[in-house]
Formats: C-alpha cells, sequence, structure tokens
C-alpha cells in the first residue's frame, strides 16, 4: 500500500471517530457539568502520565524488530510492566496517598480503580498500535479508533443517570471505551501466536538489546507528557476544579484536529522513517521537511482563523456556560499551530536513536513551565497570562525539536554521500 493511501486511510478512520466525539460532545455538555470535566481531566492527565513510563518505552521498539516471536516478547514485557504499575496505583489508592491527591483532588477508590484499569487497557493498546504499525495494518489502527470512539461516546450517556461520584459516568465510560478497543487489537495476534510461548530469557535479552528506550526514552517520553500534563495540575491547585474543566473542554475540542490529521500523518511517517533511515536517509529527510511545511501552513490557516470565532463557537455548540473555553484558546494560538506542524515528526529523534538528545529538550521544557507559570503567578499575572506564557515556552520546544531532527537527518545525508 502507497503512502498516500496508508496516510487517508488512517485519516478517514480517525475522522469517523472524531466525529462521532465531536457529536456527542455537545450532548455530554448539557448533561455533565464543568466539575465533572475537571476531574475527568484529572483522571485523564493521570492516566496520561502514567502510560508515558509504564510500557517502558518498548512499543517504540515492536516496528524495529521483524522476528514475530521477538515482537511477542516485546509485547509481553510491556504487558507485565503496565500491570505492575497498575497494581501499585490501586493499592496506593487505599493509603493516603492516591495518586488524585497530587491535584488536590479526593473522589472515591471506585474512580482508583478505573483509573488501574484503564491504565491496563491504554498501555496495551498502545503496544499493539504500534505492532499493526510495524505489520502496515493500517485499516485494523483506523478501525481502533472508531471503535473507541464509538464505545467511549456510547457508555458515557448511558452511564450518565448514575450519579455515584464525580466525573464517574466520564470516567467508567473511557475505561469501557479503551477495555473494547484492546479487545479488538490483540485477540487476532494472539490467536496466530498461540503456539509461540512467553519466554523470560529471550525477554531479558530484548530488554538489554532495546535497553536505550526504557533508560532514557522512558524518562523523555514522561517529562514530555508532564510538561503537557502539569499545567492540569497547576491550574487545579491555583485557580480550581472548574476552570480546569473550562481548559480541559479546549484541549479537548481544539486537540481534535491536532490529533486527527498529525497522528495519522505520524504513524505514517514513524513506519516510512523506520523502515527507510538506514539506507536512505535522503528521503526521510525530504519527507521530514514536506510535511513540516504543509502542516505549518494549513496550522496557520486552521488555528489562527478560529480564534476570531472560537468563543461563539463554543458557546453555540457545547451550550452558553462554555463560552470561557473558547476565550481560553486564543491564549493558545502558538502552540496548536507549532504543534500541529512538529507533532508528525516528533519522534524522530527516537528513529535516529538520538535519544538522550530528546531528553534533553523535554527536561528543559518541563523547567520552563514550572519555573516560568510559578513566578508569574508570583507577579499575580492573570490566568489568561500565563497560559500565553505556556503556550509560548511549548511552541518552542517544539521549534528546537524540529531544527534538532533536521541537522541529525542532515548529517546522515551528508555522510551517506560521503561514502
Amino acid at each position: 500500500m502507497s503512502m498516500k493511501k496508508s496516510f487517508l486511510l488512517l485519516l478517514t478512520g480517525n475522522t469517523a471517530g472524531q466525529l462521532i466525539t465531536l457529536l456527542i460532545s455537545p450532548i455530554l455538555t448539557r448533561i455533565y457539568s464543568p466539575d465533572d470535566f475537571g476531574l475527568f481531566s484529572v483522571y485523564t492527565s493521570l492516566l496520561v502520565m502514567l502510560l508515558s513510563f509504564s510500557t517502558l518505552c518498548l512499543e517504540k521498539a515492536v516496528p524495529l524488530e521483524k522476528d514475530i516471536a521477538n515482537v511477542k516478547q516485546l509485547i509481553a514485557t510491556s504487558g507485565f510492566a503496565v500491570i505492575i504499575i497498575a497494581l501499585i496505583v490501586a493499592v496506593l489508592g487505599l493509603t493516603p496517598w492516591s495518586l488524585y491527591t497530587i491535584y488536590g483532588v479526593h473522589t472515591t477508590y471506585m474512580n482508583t480503580l478505573l483509573l488501574s484499569l484503564g491504565l491496563v487497557f491504554a498501555g496495551v493498546y498502545q503496544v499493539m498500535s504500534y505492532q499493526l504499525l510495524g505489520v502496515q495494518h493500517y485499516k485494523k489502527l483506523t478501525n481502533s479508533k472508531l471503535i473507541q470512539a464509538i464505545s467511549n461516546g456510547a457508555s458515557q450517556l448511558a452511564i450518565s443517570p448514575m450519579k455515584v461520584s464525580s466525573g464517574f459516568g466520564l470516567i467508567i465510560g473511557d475505561v469501557i471505551g479503551r477495555g473494547v478497543t484492546t479487545v479488538y487489537v490483540t485477540c487476532d495476534f494472539f490467536w496466530k501466536t498461540k503456539d509461540i510461548p512467553v519466554q523470560l530469557s529471550k525477554m531479558t535479552a530484548l530488554l538489554k538489546k532495546y535497553r536505550n528506550f526504557p533508560l532514557f526514552s522512558t524518562w523523555s517520553t514522561f517529562l514530555n507528557v508532564l510538561s503537557t500534563q502539569l499545567i492540569f495540575l497547576m491550574l487545579i491547585r491555583l485557580y480550581g476544579v472548574e476552570i480546569t474543566g473550562y481548559f480541559s473542554l479546549t484541549q479537548k475540542s481544539i486537540g481534535m484536529p491536532i490529533t486527527l490529521i498529525g497522528g495519522a500523518i505520524s504513524q505514517i511517517f514513524y513506519s516510512e522513517a523506520s523502515r527507510l533511515f538506514e539506507k536512505h536517509a535522503k528521503k526521510v529527510l525530504h519527507l521530514y521537511l514536506k510535511i513540516i511545511k504543509w502542516c505549518f501552513l494549513a496550522g496557520v490557516i486552521i488555528f489562527a482563523g478560529f480564534a476570531f470565532i472560537s468563543p461563539t463557537v463554543f458557546s453555540l455548540v457545547f451550550g452558553s456556560q462554555w463560552e470561557f473555553s473558547g476565550e481560553l484558546y486564543r491564549s493558545l494560538v502558538f502552540l496548536y499551530i507549532i504543534q500541529f506542524a512538529i507533532l508528525p515528526i516528533s519522534q524522530i529523534l527516537y528513529i535516529t536513536g538520538h535519544q538522550k538528545g530528546q531528553l534533553l529538550i523535554d527536561a528543559l521544557r518541563l523547567a520552563g513551565i514550572i519555573g516560568g507559570v510559578f513566578l508569574l503567578k508570583m507577579l499575580d499575572v492573570s490566568f489568561e497570562g500565563s497560559l500565553y506564557f505556556y503556550s509560548g515556552i511549548c511552541g518552542v520546544s517544539y521549534i528546537i525539536l524540529g531544527i534538532s531532527g533536521y541537522i541529525i537527518l542532515k548529517r546522515n545525508v551528508q555522510k551517506g554521500s560521503s561514502k
């Protein structure tokens, strides 16, 4: 299958899934309160942070491994790691150190158990999605996005009358959606490989072979995710759950075109670049620059243009009480434009083996966010002003990443030409 057809296939499936989410969102915002969305954003934030390291980042090694027996060992290793982390989360929920308390939120133990279960499903799905990328099974990957959107939205609507605790319907609906999707992507692979045993010796050997992923990529991914999720922690601590709910809707809604198009391109780029980098670095560089150029131009048109009408659109689509979410969008336009341009090629340092460089960039971004936002708070800068700073520091870090990837690819092209 050509790269263009693969991209269109992924884009079509992602579009269908996101359209379902978009159609359901106006209903959910009229059923659930900003407080519900605030707690759901805490659950989502914790899930994303845990997911960043619980798989040991071995999923990124899966497309690089051609032996299906070794692929199964890598998947098993990641799976065991995820289950261990999930059990730790569940146990912590029985103590005063429940992860929800990091955000200053006290909720029921049921939501802690749902967080653990959601982590297992999300972790296994993340690893299996890279396995599908490795074998270029884009249709199944596309179908999985559609299945998750349908099961997630349907569950959140069906459970909405059950007011067990704040945010319960949104959280359990998300867990159900992830569970259904995980079953879909795993059954076929494990049926085909049922005769291949999981062996501790092989798992250990592969863990040693790909040790840079857990040693460096895990920390890099965690810091990268922490820098994007830290804003939720700071908002809740400084401004409360309600305002975090408004910000959460902004992030969720505007993240749609970014994950829709950028995510589809990223999956194709990772698959193609992993396959071509060693012998055809020039082709990878050409594809790299082409993606950045066209995504940047599209991002300027889409996100800058939307800023003129965002409060009105949010009010009409989600209800008048959500107009403030549209106003918050304007503080984040720069970040969305740059993120849209760089996200599709953001894994270039993993592909080229420069995990330490990725770790440095992510660490500097995180330090900038923490130091800058708290300094602005001490200076009594407004909430919107803090978001402008957050947008700027994250946007600049993406630009540095893009430039770093270009330099590395250019050097590899020159080395290839000199041979």
